[in-house]
């Protein structure tokens, strides 16, 4: 068991950590748990010495268990499932999620999903690079290269 000094510096690394993660001001998570800020600046320096109430305050208004705030260091990864992450729709088809659930500083995680293609929407165009009267399949998907004027294959694609 971490002697109470350790506990008191557990406690103000973690409670910095998890206020910036969550992008709060001392002022706003004093505000949040119903403490003064000076409390929170307390904590956060390793000299406070808080009461249960105190605890179970500042850790309800960080969506935080008690046990995370007084917790010893730990590797810093964390798990969060699809499900959890909130996704916004831009534009037809595509989904934008971040990769995680809270706010990093100063750094863009977004995952972009693309919707497939209706059926039918898109379709096999003569590849304008292929020698005239070429007959091979030669990637095996069945579908071989027509004669092409490539002269007129930009133009005839766009109408």
């Amino acid at each position: 068991m971490d002697a109470p000094d350790h506990v008191a510096a557990h406690l103000a690394r973690n409670l910095i950590s998890l206020r910036h993660a969550r992008a709060l001001t001392q002022e706003a998570l004093a505000k949040a748990a119903a403490v003064p800020r000076s409390t929170v600046a307390n904590l956060e320096s390793g000299e406070g010495n808080p009461s249960l109430t105190v605890l179970v305050k500042v850790a309800n208004a960080l969506g935080a268990p008690i046990d995370e705030l007084l917790a010893p260091p730990h590797a810093k990864v964390r798990k969060w499932h699809a499900a959890d992450i909130a996704v916004r729709s831009q534009g037809r088809g595509v989904k934008l999620r971040s990769l995680v659930p809270e706010p990093v500083p100063q750094e863009m995680l977004t995952v972009m999903e693309f919707a497939p293609p209706e059926p039918g929407a898109w379709r096999e165009a003569p590849l304008a690079g292929a020698r005239a009267g070429a007959t091979g399949d030669a990637d095996g998907d069945g579908v071989r290269p027509e004669r092409v004027d490539a002269r007129h294959a930009a133009s005839a694609r766009h109408a």
